[in-house]
């Protein structure tokens, strides 16, 4: 294996481009190994978090 591979959640070509997007950042650098996160938007909290299949659903 290439030891200078990026896994594939860090391989740009797999992102638009930051232009197009805004700020890019991972699951992993929001999650910081958690399961869950709340996340306070517009008066209101939303859970993001990591099902047992490794998807992610973000809830009010």
């Amino acid at each position: 294996m290439d030891s200078n591979a990026k896994p594939p959640e860090q391989r740009e070509a797999d992102y638009p481009s930051g232009e197009e997007v805004g700020l890019l950042l991972s699951s992993q650098q929001l999650l910081q190994g958690r399961n869950e996160i709340r996340i306070a938007h517009s008066g209101c909290i939303y859970s993001l978090r990591v099902t047992r299949q490794g998807k992610l659903i973000l809830t009010k």
